[in-house]
C-alpha cells in the first residue's frame, strides 16, 4: 500500500512538473505578444526617455603644496613690526559699456595687506573681486613668485603666474599693464613690497616697478586694467615673525571655491534698470522659477558679466552658470576679461534667458 501511494504521487509529481517544463516557450510567446500589443511603439517610449538632469559638481578637494622653498628664517616667535594697510577697490567700467541711467556704483571690495621690512601677505576681501573671497597671496622680498591660498587650497605661482590665477587663465601668460601713484615722501622700506605684489598681479619685471617705491613710501594707489585702488587705512601693529611667514606653514581658515559669482546683493541687483523701451515686470520671489540667466563660459578665462554699465557677477572658463536678481526684461549685457580685455561687446539679452560666449570646444 505505500508502495502504491508512493509511485501516485511520484507520477502525480512528475506529471505537474513536466508540462512546466514543456510550456514556457508558449506561454512566454503569448505573455510577449501580449505585452508588445499593450506598449506603445518603440519610437514613442524611446523618445519620451530623457538622460538625468546633471547634479550638482562634487566640490573639488582642497589640497596645500609645500612651497618652492621653506621660509625657515620667519619661523620665530618674536614681535615684528608691520604695517596693516587697506586697500579700497573700485571696477571702472569700460567707456563702451557706461549707461548715463547707471544708479549703482561698482565697488569691487578691499585689498588688506600686512607688510613688513621683508614679508607681505595680501587678503582679497568683499565680493566684488572675481576669485574666491578671502583668498589670500604670501610673497618675501628675496624670492620671485608667490604662494596663494584660494578655495582649491594653497599652492606656490611662478614669477608673473600670480596674473593667470587673477585672469583665469592657468596655461596663459596673462597680463596687464600698470599705473602706481606716488606722493613723494621718504617712507620706509614695505613700499617696495607693495610694488613687488602688483609686479607678480601684472606679470611685470619686479626691477621694472621696484624704483617707482625705491624711496620707500607707501603707494597711495595704483591702478590696472579695469580695477582701482585707494589707500584708506594704515595700522602701525606688531605681530610674531612667523604670522607673515610666506611658505604654507599656519594656512589661513578655508575659503568657499566658487566657479560663478554674483558680484552685488539681491537688493542692489533690482535696484539695476533694464534698456530703454524694456518693460518691467514685478520683481524675482523665492517661489518663482526660470527668474535666472544661465550663462555659459567656452572662453579661455574668467569672464566678469556687465549688465546696464555695472558689473553683476563673473564665471570660470569651460563652465556653466546661473546669475539671478535682475528682474525680466531686456537688457544691454556684455562682457570683459578680469584684466578689462573685450571679449563680448554689449548688446541686448532677455533676462531670463540663456547666453553663450565662446564656441565650444570640440570633443
Amino acid at each position: 500500500m505505500n508502495v502504491l501511494v508512493l509511485v501516485l504521487a511520484c507520477v502525480l509529481g512528475c506529471s505537474s512538473r513536466e508540462p512546466t517544463d514543456r510550456v514556457p516557450a508558449v506561454e512566454l510567446a503569448t505573455e510577449a505578444e501580449s505585452r508588445a500589443s499593450a506598449e506603445p511603439p518603440l519610437d514613442n517610449w524611446a523618445r519620451a526617455i530623457q538622460p538625468p538632469p546633471p547634479g550638482p559638481r562634487p566640490p573639488p578637494a582642497r589640497t596645500v603644496v609645500a612651497a618652492a622653498l621653506e621660509d625657515a628664517l620667519e619661523s620665530g616667535t618674536e614681535p615684528v613690526v608691520v604695517r596693516r594697510l587697506v586697500y579700497r577697490v573700485s571696477f571702472l567700467v569700460p567707456p563702451v559699456f557706461r549707461d548715463r541711467r547707471a544708479n549703482l556704483g561698482a565697488l569691487a571690495g578691499e585689498l588688506h595687506v600686512d607688510v613688513s621690512a621683508t614679508r607681505l601677505r595680501a587678503r582679497f576681501l568683499g565680493p566684488g573681486w572675481p576669485i574666491d573671497e578671502g583668498s589670500e597671496v604670501r610673497l618675501r622680498i628675496d624670492l620671485p613668485g608667490v604662494y596663494v591660498f584660494d578655495g582649491l587650497g594653497g599652492r606656490p605661482l611662478a614669477p608673473g603666474d600670480m596674473a593667470a590665477w587673477f585672469d583665469g587663465r592657468p596655461n596663459e601668460r596673462s597680463r596687464s599693464n600698470i599705473q602706481i601713484r606716488r606722493d613723494g615722501g621718504s617712507g620706509t622700506p614695505p613700499g617696495e613690497l607693495i610694488c613687488a605684489l602688483l609686479a607678480e598681479w601684472t606679470r611685470q619685471e619686479r626691477d621694472a616697478l621696484l624704483h617707482r617705491c625705491s624711496d620707500g613710501s607707501l603707494p597711495p594707489g595704483f591702478r590696472f586694467g579695469p580695477w582701482s585702488a585707494e589707500l584708506t587705512a594704515v595700522v602701525p601693529m606688531e605681530l610674531p615673525r612667523r604670522a607673515l611667514r610666506a611658505d604654507e606653514v599656519d594656512p589661513p581658515p578655508p575659503v568657499p571655491h566658487a566657479t560663478h559669482r554674483t558680484m552685488l546683493a539681491d537688493s542692489d541687483l533690482q535696484r539695476i534698470m533694464p534698456a530703454r523701451g524694456s518693460s518691467r515686470t514685478a520683481p524675482r520671489t523665492a517661489d518663482m522659477v526660470g527668474t535666472a540667466l544661465e550663462i555659459e563660459n567656452n572662453a579661455d578665462s574668467r569672464i566678469i558679466l556687465i549688465a546696464q554699465g555695472i558689473p553683476i557677477g563673473w564665471i570660470d572658463p569651460m563652465h556653466t552658470g546661473t546669475l539671478e536678481g535682475l528682474g525680466a526684461g531686456s537688457y544691454r549685457v556684455g562682457a570683459v576679461r578680469p584684466f578689462g580685455v573685450l571679449l563680448m561687446a554689449p548688446r541686448p539679452l532677455t533676462w531670463p534667458g540663456r547666453l553663450r560666449i565662446g564656441k565650444k570646444p570640440l570633443p
